[in-house]
């Protein structure tokens, strides 16, 4: 299996500043088949030695843009991206989360955080996530959700599941089933378990 990694760029780096350091590095632009996601633009390049990938994503279901590296050169090509660009680390994006004021600013660090920490177990960032579903407001606990929905770590399940039964407003509840059907659906048919 290779490697696949996610970095997030902390802003204000965009397509243009991509397509700047893609030049810079020498990698070379990939066509992809136009795709029917309206929700989701990429682009790929690859490098010399065509093993490895380098993607531009801007999610717009997740409001978020990041790298993804994969293939066999990920970790040396991740070193080279980190060198070039400042990225969010899973401890920077534990702070940003807890210390937000308003309610957008800590539904932007839970979608984020989800992308970059969606499969290695993190206890910080699971507090983050923890807190959130227990957050006053109904939609930071839906945002909250939604990122436990594309993460694979275990020990969502109980939170989940006490969510979906126990959680006071009703739309909240609903998608806690949902979130909790799609996480459990994840986990039984992923090749590590």
């Amino acid at each position: 299996m290779t490697e696949l990694t996610k970095l997030i760029p902390k802003k204000p780096f965009d397509r243009g500043r991509m397509h700047r350091l893609a030049e810079q590095l020498n990698w070379i632009p990939v066509a992809l088949d136009p795709s029917d996601d309206d929700q989701i633009f990429e682009e790929v390049w690859a490098l010399g030695d065509y093993g490895t990938a380098v993607h531009w994503i801007e999610d717009d279901v997740f409001r978020v843009h990041y790298i993804a590296i994969e293939g066999e050169s990920a970790s040396q090509v991740t070193a080279e991206i980190r060198d070039n660009v400042e990225v969010h680390t899973p401890s920077s994006l534990t702070d940003l989360a807890i210390s937000q004021r308003e309610t957008s600013d800590v539904m932007d660090s839970l979608r984020m955080l989800a992308i970059q920490s969606s499969e290695e177990f993190n206890p910080a960032l699971f507090a983050v996530i923890r807190w959130a579903l227990n957050d006053p407001e109904p939609v930071v606990r839906r945002v909250a959700l939604l990122a436990s929905s594309i993460m694979s770590w275990k020990q969502l399940d109980p939170l989940l599941e006490y969510l979906s039964q126990h959680e006071t407003d009703e739309v909240v509840r609903a998608e806690a089933r949902e979130s909790l059907k799609i996480f459990r659906d994840r986990i039984t048919n992923s090749p590590t378990t």
